[in-house]
C-alpha cells in the first residue's frame, strides 16, 4: 500500500501507512523518516468542525448502534436528574473554573478547540493542580470535567493530551453520555430495558434484574415530558422491530473505538494514540487492548480516515 500510494502521488495516504508500519516495527529507514517528518511540529487542530453526517459516515464505529443512542438521547435528561448532584456538592473552586474560549491556560484552550472540532457541547471545566486527578468526569448538573495534577505536571506530550481530551469529550456526545452517568453494564442494560418496558409492558425481564428495571420504568414514567414520551415510543418501536438484543457490551466496545478514533484524528499521530491506549490498563468495555489497538491501526489506513483528514485540512499536501 505504501508503495502504491507513493507512486500515485497520494502522499497523505502513504504517510498514514508508514505510521502503521512504524508502530508495528516493520518500517524501513525511508518509511520511518517519512513518518517522523510528517509528525513534526505542534498539533494543528482544525478550524472546521465534523458535521453529524461525517460523524455517522466516517468516524463512528460501525457497531455503534444508533438505535440504542436515540433511546438514550431521549431519556438522558431524566437520568441526569437521577444520577447527578448540584455542583456545590463537589469540592470545586470557582477560581478554578476556566472558559476555554478565553482561558490563557493551554490545556483549557485545547479542551475548547477539540470540543469545537468534534461539535460536542462542552461541560463546565475546572483546572488546577489541587485536584489529585487526571481528566475526570464530575457527576454534576450542569455537567463538569476536571483537569488535575496528573495532566498538568507535563507527563504527556501535546499529541497525547489531544488524544485524551478528544476521547474524553466524545463520551459527552448525544446518547453516548449515558455511559458517563452509568458506568456499569448491568445499570445500562436496566436503563435500556426500562425504556423499552415503559412503552411495551409485556417485555420479558430476567428476574435478577427486575428490581433495577422497574426502578428505571418508574423514574422514566415520572420524569418524561409528553413530547419525550412520544419520541421514546417511536424510537423503542423501531429498536424492537430491528430485532437487536438488549445487550450493551458490543455497543460499549464500539463507542470506545469511536472515542479512540476521534483522538487519533485530532492528535494526528498514531504512535501517540497507541501509547495512550497502552497506558489505560482498563477501558469502558471488555474489549482486550490488542483489539482496540488493531481497530485504531486499521482505521488509520481507511478511506474514511483519509476523507476526514482531507475535509479538516490535516492531510499532507502533495
Amino acid at each position: 500500500l505504501r508503495t502504491l500510494y507513493y507512486e500515485k502521488g497520494q502522499l497523505d495516504k502513504a504517510w498514514c501507512v508508514c505510521g502503521v508500519l512504524h508502530v508495528m516495527a516493520q518500517a524501513n529507514e525511508e518509511e520511518r523518516a517519512f513518518y517522523q517528518q510528517g509528525r513534526g511540529g505542534p498539533c494543528r487542530l482544525p478550524q472546521a468542525s465534523i458535521d453529524p453526517a461525517a460523524w455517522t459516515e466516517h468516524l463512528r464505529h460501525p457497531m455503534e448502534n444508533p438505535l440504542v443512542e436515540s433511546i438514550f438521547d431521549i431519556i438522558l435528561s431524566v437520568v441526569v436528574k437521577a444520577k447527578t448532584q448540584p455542583l456545590k456538592a463537589f469540592d470545586l473552586k470557582r477560581r478554578d473554573r476556566k472558559d476555554p474560549d478565553s482561558a490563557k491556560d493551554p490545556v483549557a484552550w485545547m479542551f475548547g478547540r477539540v470540543g469545537a472540532v468534534l461539535g460536542i457541547p462542552l461541560p463546565e471545566l475546572y483546572v488546577g493542580e489541587r485536584y489529585k486527578t487526571g481528566l475526570e468526569y464530575i457527576l454534576s448538573d450542569p455537567a463538569a470535567s476536571v483537569i488535575g495534577q496528573n495532566i498538568l505536571t507535563g507527563r504527556f506530550t501535546e499529541p497525547e493530551l489531544v488524544f485524551l481530551v478528544a476521547k474524553h469529550l466524545t463520551y459527552y456526545g448525544g446518547g453516548r453520555a449515558m455511559r458517563v452517568l452509568e458506568p456499569s453494564v448491568a445499570g445500562l442494560n436496566s436503563i435500556l430495558l426500562g425504556a423499552i418496558k415503559l412503552i411495551r409492558p409485556d417485555t420479558p425481564v430476567d428476574p435478577e434484574a427486575a428490581g433495577m428495571v422497574e426502578a428505571a420504568v418508574q423514574a422514566l414514567r415520572a420524569g418524561l415530558l409528553p413530547d419525550q414520551a412520544a419520541r421514546l415510543a417511536a424510537a423503542v418501536n423501531v429498536f424492537v422491530a430491528s430485532g437487536a438484543p438488549v445487550e450493551l457490551e458490543p455497543w460499549l466496545r464500539a463507542i470506545e473505538c469511536t472515542a479512540s478514533r476521534a483522538g487519533l484524528l485530532l492528535c494526528n499521530d498514531l504512535e501517540s494514540s497507541v501509547n495512550m491506549l497502552n497506558t489505560q490498563s482498563t477501558g469502558i468495555s471488555d474489549a482486550p487492548l490488542r483489539a482496540k489497538v488493531t481497530d485504531l491501526k486499521l482505521y488509520s489506513i481507511s478511506e474514511s480516515f483519509f476523507e476526514l483528514r482531507r475535509r479538516l485540512g490535516l492531510a499532507l499536501k502533495v
